[in-house]
């Protein structure tokens, strides 16, 4: 299992690989720049939804093959905060 500072550097990791500054993540996801350098500074925890945001947003620059899953990049269930429980 990962740990929150694993999950944020992966964040960064992808960013990297997929040659996207934050603003271009962030427009991709369809959030504010701010909101992810702070999930990259690990000041704001990953939501469920916002890890299906940032796995679509990498999906549609690499496809990957369909079983895999918001864990395949890096984002395990255990690490994310269910808001729609809540």
């Amino acid at each position: 299992m990962e740990s929150k500072a694993e999950v944020k550097n992966r964040v960064k990791q992808l960013r990297h690989e997929a040659h996207l500054t934050q603003i271009e993540l962030a427009r991709r996801c369809k959030c504010a720049p701010s909101m992810i350098s702070e999930i990259e500074r690990g000041l704001r925890p990953i939501t469920f939804r916002m890890a299906k945001l940032l796995a679509s947003a990498f999906r549609s620059l690499n496809p990957p093959p369909s079983e895999r899953e918001v864990e395949g990049y890096g984002f395990p269930r255990a690490h994310l905060q269910r808001k729609d429980r809540e």
